[in-house]
């Protein structure tokens, strides 16, 4: 195959991992990446069992790259904001590396898979491998997305300035990837007020944000909140005291703006939260504590 139709293929999957994360969100299933896909006559899955690194047998190079949940994608950068890819071992092994160097020998991207737990992952693209280290048994991989980059900075930043804003863009995404998982299965993906089910309208809202010393990504540090109740709890119209009791701000309980106001808001003003099982995953007190009095203060 030559290298223009094999860009054209790769260009079909992120095409293809587009359309799936409008549908699934930023967390993709596995069926979604194993089952295969008809891209004109060629069929493609983007990876394959019990291999990190994928090459369909269409294509000359690697197609994607696998971390797994017990190996965080953020730990691995290296200090010039480059992914530390660890050469395959075992069964298979050689081929998988030749595969990786020939995406690096012809410059051509790849998807990278990070695993966040029940068989969920959060999928980067396109990535260039842009060295190999066969010293070190590893190759150095840089994300690159030139519109996301070019909309966000100036391109008279200097290219480590660039790698080192994507680099922190894409951590950020991936811990809170990581962080929405634990939540909705915590809280079985339901919302801690209203105990709405429904996936695409559930996030995962810090107690205590994330810029704060104690806002680590802890599944205590977190609620499972439908769009609505999130955004109130934000902007403070809507908080939670220390022994979980609901509050609704109080001009809000003064008004009378229609039915989503009354019965999204109003009525579960002196509710209960709604907690996960395990006492560990529970939403920590001081932490409730802390984000109330800004409520309070908020709404004196």
């Amino acid at each position: 195959m030559d290298l223009e139709s094999e860009r054209l293929i790769r260009g079909a999957v992120f095409e293809y991992l587009e359309r799936m994360s409008v549908t699934y969100g930023t967390e993709l299933p596995w069926s979604v990446l194993y089952d295969e896909f008809l891209f004109e006559e060629t069929t493609l899955r983007l990876l394959h069992r019990g291999q990190g690194i994928w090459k369909p047998k269409q294509l000359t190079a690697a197609l994607s790259i696998l971390t797994t949940v017990d190996s965080p994608y953020a730990d691995a950068f290296d200090h010039d904001g480059l992914l530390e890819y660890q050469y395959a071992t075992g069964s298979g092994a050689e081929w998988q590396n030749r595969s990786l160097r020939a995406a690096f020998d012809s410059a051509l991207p790849l998807v990278h898979l990070q695993g966040v737990g029940d068989s969920r992952f959060v999928a980067t693209w396109p990535v260039f491998v842009v060295q190999d280290d066969p010293a070190a048994g590893l190759v150095k991989v840089a994300v690159d997305d030139p519109q996301r980059i070019d909309r966000a900075i100036s391109d008279e930043l200097a290219e480590t300035a660039r790698r080192a804003y994507y680099t922190v863009l894409t951590r950020r995404r991936l811990h809170q990837a990581r962080f929405r998982h634990r939540v909705m299965k915590a809280y079985r993906s339901r919302c801690a007020v209203c105990r709405l089910d429904e996936a695409v309208l559930l996030e995962a809202g810090h107690i205590v944000p994330d810029s704060h010393e104690l806002g680590q990504p802890d599944v205590s540090n977190g609620l499972a909140l439908c769009v609505l109740h999130h955004a109130s709890f934000d902007r403070n119209l809507l908080g939670f005291r220390p022994d979980g009791v609901v509050q609704i701000s109080p001009r809000l309980r003064e008004r009378s703006d229609g039915l989503v106001l009354e019965h999204g808001l109003q009525a579960f003003h002196g509710s209960k939260l709604t907690v996960p099982d395990a006492t560990a995953d529970r939403p920590d007190v001081e932490r409730l504590a802390m984000r109330f009095d800004e409520f309070v203060s908020q709404n004196d």
